[in-house]
């Protein structure tokens, strides 16, 4: 009588098929917010912008608590958004590697891809202009470097056809529900506000600064560079399919190697 092929056997090829199917659930888990951050940062790498200097809605963004981090929906939804990006300034500060552009309008959409103007009509020579940007997981996306940031550092603002140079003075962790940073004082502020970890979180890190009025012929130069708008490169397909070939490389290895040794 021939023995039964135990390879034949429906049970045991159902079980191996579930034990395969959990390991690459529990893979997807744990490399997906890998591949959210990559999709991301190819696509603020990706997307050129044009500098609107026109004047836009006195509507204040009255939503600070709702900067948190994107999803992976999110991420799908920023891949449709056409280009050219409309935006209404850019803030760059060299010593962080930030530059980035400024959107008027409070929307998870313009926050992946830059800083957003809290009161977007504030009056730069008197006022508090408040900013708002992410933190994802990567130190060098969106105001990610901003942790990184000190007293003295310098922060050069083009907004509304206003060409302007800060000084950072103090950084600070507050609680979500800490308005006090967005109030006016009187002063000629900037204040910046991120998340201060890459997840969810109650806590946000303030960068203030203040409006350097004489400026040196090197802030002047820093300035004068706000009025252009570089087109970004072309950035190489392979380096967001890179990744997902190797995950499909290592998926086959796994399921391969799991079905001999079960």
């Amino acid at each position: 009588m021939m023995k039964k092929n135990k390879r034949n056997n429906p049970k045991e090829i159902g079980f191996k098929l579930g034990i395969i199917s959990l390991v690459y659930i529990a893979m997807l888990l744990v490399i997906a917010p890998f591949f959210k951050n990559q999709f991301i940062a190819y696509k603020i790498q990706s997307t050129n912008y044009v500098l609107n200097t026109g004047s836009t809605s006195s509507k204040n963004n009255d939503l600070v608590e709702e900067i948190q981090p994107p999803t992976l929906h999110d991420a799908w939804l920023l891949a449709q958004r056409k280009q050219p990006i409309e935006a209404n300034g850019k803030i760059s500060i060299p010593e962080l590697n930030i530059d980035l552009p400024i959107f008027s309008e409070l929307s998870n959409s313009n926050l992946y891809l830059g800083a957003v103007a809290m009161y977007p009509d504030r009056n730069y020579q008197a006022e508090n202009i408040v900013l708002l940007g992410h933190h994802l997981r990567s130190s060098q996306l969106l105001f990610g470097p901003l942790l990184h940031s000190k007293q003295g550092q310098r922060i050069y603002l083009s907004l509304h056809n206003h060409f302007l140079a800060y000084e950072i003075v103090q950084t600070t962790i507050v609680d979500q529900t800490n308005t006090s940073v967005l109030e006016n004082k009187g002063r000629s502020d900037l204040t910046l506000i991120t998340c201060d970890v890459p997840t969810y979180t109650e806590k946000r890190f303030v960068v203030q600064a203040k409006l350097l009025k004489n400026l040196q012929e090197k802030e002047l130069e820093k300035v004068i560079e706000l009025r252009k708008v570089k087109p970004k490169p072309k950035k190489i397909m392979w380096v967001l399919y890179a990744p997902i070939l190797l995950l499909l490389c290592l998926f086959v290895l796994t399921g391969f190697s799991l079905w001999k040794l079960l």
